[in-house]
């Protein structure tokens, strides 16, 4: 307790239900229980992979070296720029702005 990224009561259930050992697996944890990711189901669906009850599946051979850690799930920033820059043969310059419009982008209501 003390970390207040870390104390709420729904992420300490996704860390036990995670069984998170690693900084890796809280910092997955951490981008999981963002509210984006949490209103899309992802938070559940990385957590029946990790327990092996959902396949993992790549829309792309090429994406399985940039989303194998985060079971096909981009959950980082640092993962859009690399896919751009994979798929999209973008420079790491486009790749940011790429970056940039994905974090300003919200779901019309």
């Amino acid at each position: 307790m003390g970390v207040f990224q870390i104390e709420s009561p729904a992420m300490r259930g996704l860390l036990r239900t995670m069984k998170a050992r690693t900084l890796e697996e809280v910092a997955q944890a951490l981008a999981l229980i963002r509210p984006g990711a949490a209103e899309y189901g992802s938070k559940e669906l990385f957590v029946r992979r990790l327990r092996g009850e959902e396949k993992i599946q790549y829309a792309h051979p090429a994406l399985k070296k940039i989303l194998g850690d985060s079971l096909a799930f981009c959950i980082f920033q640092e993962q859009v720029m690399q896919i751009s820059q994979t798929l999209g043969s973008m420079s790491l310059a486009e790749a940011d702005l790429v970056r940039r419009a994905s974090a300003k982008f919200s779901r019309p209501e």
